[in-house]
């Protein structure tokens, strides 16, 4: 969570919905929405997944996303906003319309 820069209760932290390790990154469409074009996941690499519901503070792009994803593939991460997000002071931003319906669900985490 700290390499997708979610690292303290007032970022998002206590909002983790889903973790788990995905064996192809390719197949992370089934398990979260994402639109499956994404250039991060046309791997054959290992993913760790980390979902959020609800909103997620990052202060250095001065937004909140919402219901984002955090990908660890290969030694990067990154933060990808499946759901949309608030500039600081805006309008919200929806995401792409043809997102994947994903058909599997990664465990919740242990209360």
């Amino acid at each position: 969570m700290q390499a997708c820069g979610v690292h303290d209760a007032s970022l998002g932290v206590g909002r983790v919905a889903a973790m788990g390790l995905v064996p192809h990154a390719r197949d992370v469409v089934r398990y979260v929405p994402f639109v499956g074009v994404e250039p991060v996941i046309q791997s054959d690499a290992p993913a760790f997944v980390i979902e959020f519901r609800g909103p997620v503070g990052i202060p250095l792009a001065h937004e909140t996303a919402l219901d984002p994803v955090c990908l660890y593939i290969g030694g990067g991460a990154g933060l990808y906003l499946t759901g949309g997000y608030t500039p600081d002071g805006g309008a919200p931003v929806t995401p792409l319309p043809d997102r994947s319906r994903p058909v599997m669900a990664l465990p919740s985490p242990a209360p």
